[in-house]
């Protein structure tokens, strides 16, 4: 394809209008970034086999386009079986960019009058796919540049994310791991522009499953996650020494959990929304252990307790303040 540089050029300049090349181009640095990252990929199941990238005329292209390997592999999910089908580039018609019907505009290889095999795709809004193609969709292993700078590096299915890949969004934001039908959906990674990041088992794009959470301050939850928020069991650190383990609903702290402040003093037993609630035990930080009824964070009940006898139904007249931290 010795011709394609003219081509390219024209395109670039047809699309500039629309291509957010600065967001594209810090886009693509960062996605360079990320498969240098040797603390990421001791992850086996972030692993991906990533390519580095380079720009020609200010439009992404990746090396492997230029390979002069005979074959090109298409990896098709079809009724739920996966097969692989081997299509020789004697097979497939190599042209210069066409504009389809549509206004878009393609490079590539054709195969009975559908794209099938390596090609680039511009679209007639501005973006960009360079990839492989079956059957005129977006089949196997590609790149997508969206107009407003999203990134997405890895396998597709019928047009959609489908496998594992990379993907970044327009601030910064990014995704590795898998995805399913388009959305994120598997084990991954997920780290937002505030540095914020979990890493874990996701559905239909929602944290759900066993995972990790972790705050740039060095707050860091590790436990379960049902539709994106802390449920099960579940421990939470925090940057001032403090230790929650223990269940959580809907985010909050509720059941069975165990509260050690900073200063080794605990607190041991039931919490209803984030708050003492219910039976529980107080131990300070010099070992001294306190019994009592909890209610709303208050507590209501209370004995002081020695080697001889607790007593949990002893009522006094001290209502006491509960301070259980923050979230």
């Amino acid at each position: 394809m010795g011709g394609n540089n003219c081509c390219n050029n024209d395109l670039k300049h047809q699309k500039q209008s629309f291509f957010d090349l600065r967001k594209v181009k810090t886009n693509f640095a960062k996605l360079n970034e990320i498969s240098s990252n040797s603390n990421l990929m001791l992850d086996s199941r972030l692993k991906l086999n990533f390519t580095r990238y380079r720009c020609f005329n200010d439009i992404p292209i990746r090396d492997r386009f230029t390979n002069n390997d005979k074959y090109t592999e298409l990896k098709v999910k079809w009724s739920d079986r996966m097969f692989r089908e081997r299509l020789l580039y004697e097979e497939c018609l190599e042209i210069e960019p066409k504009t389809l019907f549509t206004g878009s505009k393609y490079e590539g290889e054709f195969l009975n009058d559908f794209q099938t095999g390596e090609g680039r795709y511009w679209s007639d809004l501005g973006d960009y796919y360079e990839g492989t193609f079956y059957k005129g969709l977006k089949n196997g292993l590609g790149l997508f540049v969206s107009r407003y700078g999203l990134i997405y590096d890895g396998e597709f299915q019928n047009n959609l994310e489908h496998g594992r890949g990379v993907k970044i969004w327009p601030d910064g934001s990014y995704y590795i791991g898998e995805f399913n039908e388009g959305k994120i959906h598997g084990y991954g990674k997920y780290v937002w522009c505030n540095d914020q990041c979990y890493t874990g088992d996701w559905r239909d794009s929602l944290m759900d499953g066993l995972g990790v959470y972790e705050w740039p301050d060095g707050k860091k939850h590790e436990g379960f996650y049902k539709e994106n928020n802390m449920n099960g069991r579940g421990k939470m650190t925090y940057p001032n020494g403090m230790i929650y383990e223990g269940n959580y609903e809907n985010d909050q702290r509720s059941g069975y959990g165990i509260l050690v402040q900073q200063n080794g003093s605990k607190y041991e037993g039931d919490w209803l929304n984030g708050l003492y609630h219910g039976q529980g035990k107080m131990i300070s930080s010099d070992g001294r252990e306190e019994y009592g009824i909890w209610q709303d964070g208050r507590q209501i009940s209370r004995i002081m307790v020695n080697d001889s006898k607790k007593n949990l139904n002893s009522s006094t007249d001290m209502i006491m303040d509960s301070n259980p931290g923050t979230e």
